[in-house]
């Protein structure tokens, strides 16, 4: 052997295991001790025969070692070490042949666990989801909206098929109707107000119907009703007002923020109202019409919400008979009058105790209405005084926009212009 395999004697072992490593050597010694130390490393010093320890590299990472001893001469067993990862593992022990001795049986960690099997089976989590308490049938069509009876067992439904109902628990425990009331349209929405037992009702045809429910929810009790379309919306966000025109030629004041179910009229348009707008500032709210007009409301005044229309089958001041009482007619020997209802009291009268006409500004009556006789007297020069300005704009208004930071009102109207006005004199 030549000078370039001096400090290599282990390399004989190796010669065996591959023909072209045997011809090389043969050939060109020296490119045989470059390729050596190219895979090898540099050469190692002789030391007395031992038994294999492990060996270990910087960077290793938890896997599965293999050890095997290749050289048994002159030289400490180097470690093959080979990584193989499991799937799914979060712990891998080190296995190492008998022949590492009991150096390399001490580095391994004994507390390591094994790693999981892929076919151990893990617990399910438990799964949640809602109970079905209740089924309640019975309508004809699409319920539109349902709201629960606080403090009672009971469901209040309105459906496309013009009813109106309010379902109580029984004692078998089924929901069966305890009202059951057709409506002239189909339903299309409602609101109900716990405290009052107010009911709500708004129809496809563009009616607000509003109903006061008893005591038991055995009973609906007509209120009120509104009719016309909605035409414009207006919003008041420091009192919580929402303002309303329609095309019945009123505007509505409903009361949201104080949750009391109030909703004030004011009268005071010859035609749909088309548009409105507020100034928070001043709490004046402007209306436009259909006729032209620009009214301004006072809205810093305490208003009062318009009494409801009482039924009777005669005049509650002369108790007259009205036309339909047949029998009350036949036992007075008299004919029947048409009836008529004060807008201040509410009271069913005939047109001999309603003769007299009055506005009554804080109800919303800038105009004059019908009021019976005694009403009539006992309105004072104080509750006329009116609370809202009028102005024509000489077109017909579709559509209003306010400046509060410079007073102007803009105005667009069906003869294609657009007007713009300074309001500082009115809106002040």
């Amino acid at each position: 052997m030549g000078p370039a395999l001096e400090g290599w004697p282990f390399l004989f072992s190796l010669l065996p295991l591959s023909p072209s490593l045997l011809l090389l050597s043969r050939l060109s010694p020296p490119l045989l001790s470059l390729w050596l130390l190219w895979r090898l490393g540099p050469p190692l010093s002789l030391s007395p025969p031992g038994p294999p320890a492990p060996l270990s590299y910087p960077g290793a990472q938890p896997g599965y070692d293999l050890c095997l001893p290749l050289f048994q001469s002159r030289r400490p067993a180097p470690v093959l070490q080979s990584r193989a990862r499991i799937r799914g593992a979060a712990h891998s022990r080190v296995f190492r042949c008998p022949c590492a001795g009991p150096a390399a049986a001490a580095a391994v960690p004994p507390s390591l666990p094994p790693p999981p099997m892929a076919a151990e089976i893990q617990p399910k989590a438990l799964t949640r989801k809602p109970i079905l308490l209740q089924r309640v049938e019975g309508s004809q069509d699409v319920v539109n909206m349902a709201v629960l009876v606080p403090k009672e067992e009971g469901v209040i439904s309105v459906s496309e098929d013009r009813t109106v109902r309010v379902w109580l628990k029984r004692d078998n425990g089924q929901y069966w109707p305890s009202i059951y009331h057709a409506m002239p349209s189909p339903c299309s929405c409602m609101s109900f107000n716990p405290e009052t037992r107010r009911l709500s009702i708004g129809l496809d045809n563009g009616t607000i119907s509003e109903f006061i429910l008893s005591e038991d929810y055995n009973k609906m009790t007509p209120v009120k009703s509104y009719q016309g379309g909605v035409t414009a919306l207006c919003w008041d966000p420091v009192h919580r007002v929402l303002f309303s025109g329609s095309s019945d030629h009123s505007v509505i004041m409903w009361d949201i923020g104080g949750r009391k179910g109030t909703a004030i009229e004011l009268q005071g348009h010859n035609d749909k109202v088309q548009a409105l707008s507020y100034a928070p500032h001043t709490r004046q709210l402007i209306s436009c019409g259909g006729d032209g007009g620009i009214v301004v409301w006072n809205m810093d005044v305490q208003r009062q919400e318009t009494p409801e229309w009482l039924d009777s089958d005669s005049c509650q001041k002369c108790d007259q008979p009205f036309f339909w009482n047949f029998k009350q007619m036949w036992d007075s020997k008299k004919i029947g009058l048409r009836q008529h209802h004060c807008r201040k009291c509410g009271k069913a009268v005939c047109g001999k105790c309603s003769s007299k006409r009055s506005s009554i500004p804080l109800m919303g009556f800038e105009f004059e209405v019908r009021v019976c006789d005694s009403c009539h007297e006992s309105i004072t020069d104080e509750e006329r005084a009116p609370t809202a300005t009028f102005h024509d704009s000489k077109h017909n208004i579709v559509h209003v926009h306010f400046d509060a930071t410079r007073g102007w009102l803009l105005t667009c109207g069906t003869d294609k212009v657009i007007k713009l006005w300074d309001m500082t004199p009115v809106v002040s």
